[in-house]
């Protein structure tokens, strides 16, 4: 029945079951989040927050922002296609806009390289610049997470959550080191084999991974505001944390905010929302934090990126395109 409809209506019921699915497992995790905690609870908490720390809200936002144009650049620079700020810019607003209207970051993503392409840049060296800028947010995380490796499980009291957060930081680390030390030609000759896809688009990712990190053009900068993203997004939570009253610290932030950052990725909840209180709430609480104090921060710093999302897109509205 299915396949008499044309592709583009087949493409918007599966798009449309996806997101449903998605929104039901969200609403899912956040009864039970909310099960034994009142949304009373946590409404009183996030009533504390002024407009003064709303506005240091958006200060941090806006710095990872500018972080984020600048990674990208350097990235379309080292694939020979510098480009000028403007234009990575109106990008990097587009993709801010869609990511807080749409349930999944593959929007923004194709935000951004719509408005690069009006920039001259070729779709394939696009496309490429932002799987790779996505693969060095992910590696940024991973570095964070390694340095406050000993922090984190001096938290975590459970044994059994305390071997599967080293084993995944662990992995992910021995990934990455995997990715840029085998040889250039093992990765070629992976490239080669015939039927196997998976793995031929692993090697051509490792080979593009080695190419940036092994770049001139991206210097230590480049790859260093990964972990300073990062380092802003834990310095929000915290700055967050202090203004409500909660006794988290710098130093637990950055051992546990990464870990709640990367899990919130999970492409099975609408936007991360779901992931990331999940997270908040499990995590924060082997820090002493009550859940209500843990679901009104993660709940706040959805809401403040969503809000700053759709004032990044009224800031693209008006930006002039002729510079780009």
């Amino acid at each position: 029945m299915l396949k008499r409809l044309p592709q583009k209506f087949r493409s918007a019921l599966k798009n449309g079951a996806l997101f449903s699915a998605k929104l039901i497992f969200t609403g899912g995790i956040f009864a039970l989040l909310f099960r034994h905690t009142s949304f009373g609870e946590v409404w009183e908490r996030m009533k504390l927050l002024t407009a003064g720390d709303m506005a240091a809200l958006f200060g941090f936002l806006a710095l990872q922002l500018l972080l984020s144009i600048y990674r990208w650049m350097a990235v379309l620079d080292c694939l020979n296609y510098p480009v000028r700020r403007v234009a990575a810019l109106r990008g990097m607003l587009l993709e801010r806009l869609v990511n807080s209207a749409l349930p999944s970051f593959v929007g923004g993503d194709a935000g951004r390289l719509m408005e690069i392409r009006r920039s001259g840049v070729p779709f394939m060296v696009g496309l490429k610049s932002i799987v790779l800028d996505r693969a060095l947010a992910i590696a940024g995380l991973v570095i964070l997470m390694v340095i406050m490796l000993a922090r984190t499980l001096a938290i975590v009291s459970q044994p059994e959550l305390r071997l599967g957060i080293a084993a995944a930081i662990i992995a992910s680390a021995l990934l990455l080191v995997v990715l840029v030390a085998l040889p250039k030609a093992f990765w070629h000759r992976i490239a080669g084999i015939g039927g196997f896809a998976p793995l031929n688009r692993v090697a051509s990712f490792a080979l593009l991974v080695r190419a940036l990190l092994r770049s001139p053009r991206f210097d230590l900068a480049g790859f260093g505001s990964s972990v300073a993203i990062q380092l802003v997004v834990v310095g929000m939570v915290a700055a967050l944390a202090k203004s409500l009253g909660v006794a988290l610290s710098l130093a637990d932030a950055a051992a546990l905010i990464p870990i709640v950052t990367l899990v919130s990725m999970a492409p099975l909840s609408v936007a991360g929302w779901g992931f990331r209180e999940g997270a908040m709430v499990v995590l924060l609480g082997m820090a002493g934090i009550a859940k209500a104090d843990a679901l009104a921060l993660s709940m706040i710093q959805g809401l403040a990126t969503g809000l700053f999302g759709v004032l990044a897109g009224l800031a693209w509205l008006f930006f002039p395109r002729r510079r780009a």
